[in-house]
C-alpha cells in the first residue's frame, strides 16, 4: 500500500485538476475517458486520508486530499447540498445529478475521514450541509431509512443503507459527537428489521416498500461486510457483539469455495447464483475473519485467525502480485478466467480498509 500502490494512484490515478480517474489499464495508465463516478472521487478521498493517517508522504497526501475535496464539494455537489452520480473531469461539470443514497453515503464517509487530515473547521460545514440535505430531501419518515435515489423506487435496497451506516460510524469515530448515537441507532434499527434475515442468518439485498423480504438470494461479501461493521459498532459504542453477527459469519463461511474465496451471490437454499469472484468480496471476507478473531476466544478465535492469514495470502498472491506494481485484478470467473477489463479505482477503498484492519490487529 505505502510503497507501491499509493504512489501509482497518486500519479497515474489523478488528472491535472486533482480529480481521480475512473480506472487504470493493466499497464497502470489512465483510461481515455473524461467521465467518472462521484463515488470514485469520494472513495479516493477516503483512501488518501487513510494514507495520511498511515504516515504516507503526509504533505503530499494532504495536498491530494485538498484537491479531491475541491472536486467532491465543487462539481460533484448539487445546489441543494446532495451529491450527484457522474462528472466530466475535462469540462468540470456534473453530467448526472441524480441524488443516489449510495454516492451520498460515500461522500459522507470521505468527509468524515478527511476531517483527520484537514480538521473540523474545514470539513464540518460540508458534513452538516450533507446531513441536513439527506434529512430534508431523502428521508422516508413513515417507512424509515432514506430514498435510495430520486424519485423513490418501489422497493428498498440494503447496500446504500449499509454504507450510510458505515459513514455514520466513521463520523462518530472522527467527532465523538454523542448526538450521532441516536442517528446510528435509528438507522440500525431500520436496517435490522428490513434486511437482516434472522431465519436464514444472512442479509437480504432487497425489501419491498412494506419491508417484507423479497430476496431469495444474498451476497456473501455483504454478509461479511456486516460482520465487520457490527464489530466496529461494538467497539465504538461499547456494546456487546450481537449473536446475529456470529450466525451471519458462520452462514457465510458455508458459501466460500474450496480455497476460501467468496463468490458473488448464492441462493438462500445454498446453490450458486453467480459463482464469479470480485476483489471487494475477498477483502470484506478478510475483515470478517479479523473481526471474529477479535470478538471470539479459544478455538473459534484461532480458526478465524488462520482463515484471515490464508485469505490475506490469497488476496496478495491472486489479486495483487500478478497485477502491475500497486494495482490489482478485480474480477475472475468461476473457472479462474480474468473478467475485469481494467483496474477500477473504486477497489482501493475496500483494499486499503482491509490493510488498515490487518495493521490494527497484526
Amino acid at each position: 500500500m505505502l510503497d507501491r500502490s499509493l504512489p501509482l494512484w497518486a500519479s497515474a490515478g489523478l488528472d491535472e485538476s486533482g480529480a481521480a480517474h475512473e480506472a487504470l489499464d493493466f499497464e497502470g495508465r489512465p483510461l481515455a475517458d473524461d467521465e467518472t463516478r462521484v463515488r470514485v472521487q469520494a472513495r479516493q478521498l477516503y483512501c488518501f486520508s487513510l494514507a495520511h493517517a498511515r504516515g504516507w508522504q503526509t504533505a503530499r497526501a494532504r495536498d491530494i486530499v485538498r484537491g479531491l475535496l475541491r472536486t467532491l464539494t465543487g462539481i460533484c455537489r448539487r445546489p441543494d447540498g446532495l451529491y450527484g452520480r457522474r462528472i466530466d473531469m475535462r469540462r468540470q461539470t456534473l453530467t448526472d445529478d441524480t441524488p443516489d443514497l449510495y454516492d451520498n453515503a460515500f461522500a459522507l464517509l470521505a468527509l468524515a475521514t478527511a476531517r483527520g487530515v484537514l480538521g473540523g473547521d474545514t470539513l464540518d460545514p460540508h458534513i452538516e450541509q450533507l446531513l441536513a440535505a439527506l434529512d430534508t430531501h431523502m428521508a422516508r419518515r413513515t417507512a424509515g431509512g432514506y430514498q435510495e435515489f430520486r424519485p423513490a423506487p418501489g422497493y428498498r435496497l440494503q447496500n446504500p443503507h449499509m454504507h450510510l451506516f458505515e459513514s455514520l460510524l466513521a463520523l462518530f469515530a472522527a467527532t465523538r459527537n454523542t448526538a450521532l448515537r441516536a442517528r446510528i441507532g435509528t438507522l440500525g434499527k431500520f436496517i435490522e428489521r428490513s434486511f437482516f434475515n434472522n431465519e436464514e442468518a444472512c442479509i437480504n439485498e432487497f425489501a419491498a416498500a412494506t419491508e417484507a423480504a423479497q430476496s431469495g438470494w444474498f451476497e456473501p461479501g455483504h454478509s461479511m461486510e456486516w460482520v465487520w461493521l457490527l464489530g466496529w459498532r461494538s467497539r465504538l459504542l461499547g456494546e456487546p457483539y450481537p449473536e446475529f453477527g456470529r450466525r451471519v459469519y458462520h452462514r457465510a463461511l458455508e458459501t466460500l469455495d474450496a480455497d476460501g474465496r467468496a463468490v458473488m451471490s448464492v441462493t438462500v437454499a445454498g446453490g450458486a447464483r453467480d459463482p464469479s469472484r470480485r476483489l471487494w468480496s475477498q477483502t470484506e471476507t478478510l475483515k470478517a475473519h479479523l473481526c471474529m478473531m477479535e470478538q471470539s476466544r479459544g478455538a473459534v478465535a484461532d480458526e478465524a485467525s488462520a482463515r484471515a492469514t490464508h485469505c490475506a495470502a490469497g488476496i496478495l498472491g491472486e489479486w495483487l502480485e500478478p497485477a502491475v506494481a500497486g494495482g490489482w485484478l478485480d474480477h475472475f470467473g468461476a473457472d479462474g478466467r480474468l473478467l475485469a477489463r481494467n483496474m477500477p479505482a473504486s477497489s482501493g477503498y475496500h483494499l486499503y480498509c482491509a490493510i488498515a484492519e490487518l495493521g490494527r490487529l497484526a
